[in-house]
């Protein structure tokens, strides 16, 4: 695993393994991006009570504030971290920083049928 500073952008090449407070759980959710008035495509990979991975080819920079939506999400993110493959941005790592109960309730949800 490697890191490049890119015009103020952490940017993360090969895999990334960390200990997490909460469990990831795969989605593949279909989502907008909403950043600065544009709207952007993403898949929703996996996520958590407090995060989640987005993959997306559009490059975010780090601690902007994006919302995150579809028919079941509507929330607002930091950007933490981004990734890329082979010279091309595929993805990135958000954070929320408070959950709302819907989004808990959603998560919750998941764990049910992931059971």
């Amino acid at each position: 695993m490697t890191y490049k500073l890119a015009s103020s952008l952490l940017i993360e090449s090969g895999s990334y393994m960390e200990k997490r407070a909460f469990e990831r759980i795969p989605v593949g959710e279909q989502v907008r991006i909403f950043y600065r008035n544009k709207i952007y495509s993403g898949t929703v990979l996996n996520l958590s009570e407090t995060g989640m991975f987005v993959g997306t080819r559009e490059c975010f920079p780090l601690d902007a504030i994006i919302r995150i939506e579809n028919e079941l999400l509507n929330v607002l993110v930091r950007v933490k971290r981004l990734t890329e493959m082979n010279g091309y941005y595929d993805g990135v790592g958000v954070e929320l920083s408070n959950p709302s109960q819907n989004y808990l309730k959603y998560i919750s949800s998941l764990n049910f049928y992931k059971s």
